[in-house]
């Protein structure tokens, strides 16, 4: 019986050393690989079609504002200017006067 805890006592040992020489490398190699360079970012253009009013729109266009990228513009589409998404859309702008943002009626799409 003894054998067999020293035996255990072994294998546990050994797999709890090759447990830190697996988090050492790891540690290791994400703190020593090559980074790619990243260059100056392009100013990016946003387009958002909206269409009445689904859950969480308010919300979803919040994370549009709010994301983290230098230098972008948000352009929100709706078909017709009585389209329920409008007043949404104007209130989550009237939040972020500092983001470039056009709202534009398209008016009817021909295809309905």
């Amino acid at each position: 019986m003894f054998y067999v805890q020293i035996v255990l006592l072994a294998l546990i040992t050994g797999g709890l050393v090759f447990l830190g020489l697996v988090v050492a490398s790891a540690r290791h190699y994400l703190r020593s690989r090559p980074r790619p360079a990243l260059g100056p970012t392009p100013p990016i253009s946003i387009v958002k079609p909206l269409h009445g009013v689904d859950e969480g729109l308010e919300e979803n266009l919040v994370s549009y504002f709010e994301q983290d990228y230098p230098h972008f513009e948000i352009i929100i589409g709706v078909d017709t200017a009585d389209d329920k998404a409008l007043p949404i859309a104007e209130r989550v702008l009237a939040r972020y006067p500092h983001i470039p943002c056009q709202i534009l009626v398209t008016g009817k799409p021909l295809y309905t």
